[in-house]
């Protein structure tokens, strides 16, 4: 993790014009005296927890990717004195500017104080050798530096803070500490799932993924509680948390500037740009990670920015390579290959079928439609169709993408072995009404693309219905292989084997994307070969 020197960022400043924030991480997994079993109040030790200082080095690492933060080695497993030095070089080193506070490990509530052990507190003496929360908030409320701390609280009975502010009774206006709280005070908090999901949302931000108004300079509190949230529930598990913050009834106060908002703007345009994008990303989170209807969508469109997806479809021309696909998704035919050279239009063509004829994305594909007469498109949607974006995917992941897919909602999880997983899934294609319809993009991208073609696909395409018609289909988008590369096996039932010499005998020559050449050379092993221009993927049945 990079580390950045305070003394050098004295004077430098914070996202947009705001101050530099320093950042002071805690983690405590580890206790000087240990007791094994269920922990209480009274016991004269604490359990380790394995699974914080992972999670904290990991939003270290999220934090420092920031611009205007600062932030130092984490605190892990430090005793008393350590603690209340790192405490009081954040306060007196950093006036005048925004500071956050992160805590992972055990929290015991007595009353409505609520203390926070670390490596030497003792259980039966937490006044005198663990962290009181009330007190730390107060020195912040009553202290004479004006600058705001967020305290982030991975603890069981985490709320109790933002009860104790209740009690405080600052006024809001003048408020100078936030809380963000794993859980309610009568609630626990689980392996560290709220510091994990909190790296998350916060990487997620970064990247300006977060729906905040580009007319803000910062991003509210409130928001920033909302997000966590939100990744606590995607990560599941099982465990109910309750994300609680510190209280805020007015509407129209300043807004703590704790992390700057990536979308601000004062241009028009690129407000509604930042509103589209977040539009997409939030349609896309909809879906399972392989289908990734962002990939398909921006390459249909043309447009590969996802904002600018949405506002409207370059997409043209194509229409011979449509009417084969047309006809082979109307058909029984096992396999179909589209294959070209890097930005011959593979994912562009493959992305229109997608949006075309996958049943859960008949909704966003009107721009479209629009563009593509009705003879060239597919004669319907396909209700057994799925499509797995494969580039960096294992084959693990592109089988459970597919089941995910094909099952209801509320399925079960999938198998945890790749063989059991497989077997599972060609149960699920044998039962349903209609043959599986594959449509697997960057298949030559993924992270195990030889175990995908050799051993996948393969295995998919031989597995026949009750009825006698294949219980899987796929079209298939990659870069011509090579002699020694990609085999397919001949598939029962095609209308043409794809045997191992086909493609790698003949690629198109390259021509530049803004030739017009039309010549159509064909393949010299293959008399069913169809014509393409040079700029054109090659589809091959």
């Amino acid at each position: 993790m990079s580390r950045l020197d305070p003394d050098s960022l004295e004077t430098e400043s914070y996202g947009h014009g705001g101050m530099m924030v320093r950042a002071l991480l805690l983690g405590f997994g580890t206790f000087e005296s240990a007791v094994d079993g269920e922990w209480s109040p009274t016991s004269e030790g604490l359990p380790p927890l394995p699974s914080v200082e992972p999670h904290v080095r990991e939003l270290a690492v999220v934090l420092s990717r920031f611009d205007g933060l600062n932030v130092s080695e984490p605190l892990i497993d430090a005793d008393w004195v350590s603690v209340k030095e790192g405490w009081r070089q954040l306060r007196h080193d950093s006036v005048g500017r925004p500071r956050i506070v992160h805590f992972a490990g055990h929290g015991v509530s007595r009353g409505r104080v609520l203390y926070l052990p670390v490596h030497d507190s003792r259980p039966t003496d937490l006044p005198e050798s663990a962290i009181d929360v009330g007190r730390w908030l107060n020195e912040v409320e009553h202290g004479s530096d004006q600058s705001p701390v967020l305290f982030l609280l991975d603890v069981c009975g985490a709320g109790a803070a933002t009860d104790y502010q209740l009690f405080q009774d600052v006024p809001e206006g003048d408020r100078k500490t936030w809380v963000i709280a794993a859980c309610t005070a009568d609630e626990s908090a689980f392996d560290a799932r709220f510091t994990k999901a909190t790296a998350q949302a916060l990487e997620r931000l970064r990247l300006g993924h977060w729906d905040i108004s580009p007319t803000l300079s910062h991003v509210p509190v409130e928001a920033v509680a909302d997000e966590i949230a939100r990744e606590l529930v995607r990560l599941g598990e099982g465990y109910p948390q309750t994300v609680v913050h510190s209280p805020r009834r007015a509407a129209s106060l300043p807004v703590p500037e704790f992390f700057a908002n990536p979308a601000l703007s004062t241009d028009g345009w690129q407000r509604l740009r930042s509103r589209l994008r977040f539009a997409v990303r939030e349609l896309a989170a909809e879906f399972d990670p392989g289908l990734d209807p962002v990939h398909f969508l921006t390459r249909a469109s043309g447009r590969l920015d996802d904002a600018a997806a949405m506002t409207g479809c370059l997409f043209t021309g194509r229409t011979r390579e449509l009417t084969q696909i047309r006809s082979w998704l109307a058909s029984d035919e096992p396999l179909l290959l589209v294959t070209g050279s890097p930005g011959a239009g593979k994912s562009a063509l493959l992305g229109v079928t997608v949006f075309l004829s996958h049943n859960q994305l008949a909704e966003l594909s009107t721009g479209l439609v629009g563009r593509i007469r009705a003879q060239y498109r597919p004669e319907r949607r396909y209700p057994t169709l799925v499509a797995v974006h494969a580039r960096h995917r294992s084959m693990d992941e592109v089988i459970a993408s597919i089941m995910v897919q094909l099952s209801p909602a509320d399925a079960e999880p999938a198998a945890a072995s790749s063989e059991q997983a497989l077997d599972e899934l060609k149960r699920i294609a044998q039962d349903l009404p209609e043959p599986v319809i594959l449509i697997l993009d960057a298949t030559d991208e993924a992270l195990e693309s030889g175990r995908i073609v050799h051993d996948l696909l393969p295995e998919l395409l031989r597995t026949l219905r009750s009825d006698g018609r294949p219980a899987f289909r796929a079209l298939v988008g990659m870069r011509p292989p090579q002699a020694d590369g990609h085999r397919f096996c001949e598939v029962p039932g095609a209308r043409c084997p794809v045997p191992t010499g086909w493609c790698s005998t003949w690629t198109p020559p390259p021509v530049s994307r803004t030739s017009r050449t039309t010549s159509r050379p064909t393949s010299p092993t293959s008399s069913t070969a169809h014509p393409v221009t040079a700029t054109r993927p090659f589809v091959s049945p």
